[in-house]
């Protein structure tokens, strides 16, 4: 019923248009590269942590066993990290130009993509939970935060598959 009822009103255009029709027409794997004020404030950081290189390695590993011609679709408000940073085996697109005030619209062309390897952020599982995709994967951190007694409370479907 919420999938039903969270849908996307307001139609893609320009080079969000043509950029949902490119991830239509592959194995579009959303990453998603949470960094933002989990790496300049301090609190958040020590609550949160960070998914380093080495997570979304073994995430995007396990995506193209499955699927060979996966082709990633970088989301992250620090897009020149992702640039420089991460090295995926496959196809790489950082996207850009949806900051700020139009943060929904990465939402809306992440739920479109295949699969998915999310950060620890509940945008990340928004745009994976959205997903309609029948035959879906996604790879989802193991730690969600830093306190072992609070992780047991960020359950995700029984499906994702946690590293």
């Amino acid at each position: 019923l919420i999938r039903s009822e969270f849908t996307f009103q307001a139609p893609l255009d320009g080079p969000n248009a043509a950029l949902a029709e490119r991830i239509r027409d592959c194995a579009a794997v959303a990453v998603h590269v949470r960094r933002g004020d989990y790496v300049t404030n301090a609190q958040y950081n020590a609550h949160h942590g960070l998914c380093g290189v080495e997570y979304f390695s073994r995430a995007a590993r396990i995506i193209l066993d499955a699927q060979p011609d996966a082709r990633f679709f970088a989301f992250s408000e620090d897009p020149d990290w992702v640039e420089q940073n991460l090295k995926l085996g496959a196809p790489l697109e950082v996207v850009r130009g949806n900051a700020g005030k139009a943060d929904h619209v990465d939402l809306q062309l992440m739920s479109i993509c295949k699969h998915f390897v999310m950060s620890n952020s509940s945008f990340s599982w928004w745009a994976g939970w959205l997903s309609n995709h029948p035959d879906k994967r996604i790879v989802a951190p193991k730690r969600w935060v830093n306190d072992p007694a609070l992780n047991e409370r960020f359950t995700l479907p029984p499906s994702w598959t946690r590293i």
